[in-house]
């Protein structure tokens, strides 16, 4: 795939911001399950006015974690990327799991990745909201 060059696409809206000039503390995280996914394969929907978009469907899979928190991903998801420029992707991915006692999970995880030209650095920018349909799944 040739990535596009910001000259010869639209201005998302985005693209004239300069990077951030500080670079956030690491958040303290918590594991709390692991996931194994199974997909189809990508489905490059092309070139568009917000950059080169792929469509990777979720179709399965299972995960397993703390708290005795175990199911299975249901088929329905999806992975949407887009490839803005050379230097920026943003990832979009929603999907459900279901626990082996039925509970239902709705995850959406939304990423905006940065690379600072000429330095070995990524800038990620990352969001994950979940909904759950029973008290003591929560998180």
């Amino acid at each position: 795939m040739q990535l596009p060059t910001p000259n010869t696409r639209m201005n998302d809206g985005v693209s004239e911001a300069p990077p951030p000039k500080t670079i956030n503390p690491i958040p303290h995280l918590k594991y709390i399950f692991s996931l194994r996914c199974k997909i189809d394969p990508a489905m490059n929907v092309g070139e568009g006015p917000y950059g080169f978009r792929a469509h990777v469907p979720i179709t399965g899979g299972t995960f397993s974690g703390r708290f005795g928190m175990n199911g299975k991903v249901l088929n329905g998801g999806a992975d949407d990327m887009i490839v803005v420029d050379e230097i920026r992707t943003r990832i979009d991915t929603r999907y459900m799991l279901e626990t082996d006692d039925g509970a239902l999970i709705y995850i959406r995880h939304v990423q905006t990745s940065h690379i600072i030209p000429q330095k070995p650095n990524i800038l990620t920018n990352i969001l994950v909201q979940e909904e759950e349909e029973q008290e003591r799944q929560r998180w």
